[in-house]
């Protein structure tokens, strides 16, 4: 039974599940990372405001300099190092899979 992709009918159903909620949540993350970068990018100053605290420098759809408070900033921070963490339960599950070491060794099988 040689094998050279990964058959997802052959994995039990809550890696299956694990794996779809990890997907889901990261894209649920990502999200509001977008829309927290959107509202700076749409209310933040453009140059340091030192009467409302916006002084910290925040780039936001990693391009567009604007000015925050240190609260945003470090939420911000938050939630971009956060992102792809709900991701790795799912691939934890993928990855520990028997099927998927042997389609991973079936393919090295083929390669050499």
């Amino acid at each position: 039974m040689s094998q050279t992709k990964l058959d997802l009918s052959n994995l039990p159903a809550w890696r299956k599940v694990v794996f779809a909620l990890g997907v889901c949540a990261t894209f649920l993350v990502g999200l509001g990372v977008f829309t927290k970068e959107g509202y700076l990018y749409a209310s933040a100053a453009r140059s340091p405001n030192f009467a409302t605290r916006e002084i910290h420098p925040v780039y936001a759809y990693h391009r567009y300099l604007r000015y925050s408070t240190p609260e945003e900033e470090e939420n911000l921070a938050f939630w971009r190092a956060f992102m792809g963490v709900p991701l790795l339960p799912g691939l934890l599950a993928l990855a520990t899979s028997r099927e998927f070491w042997l389609a991973v060794r079936s393919r090295r099988a083929n390669v050499w």
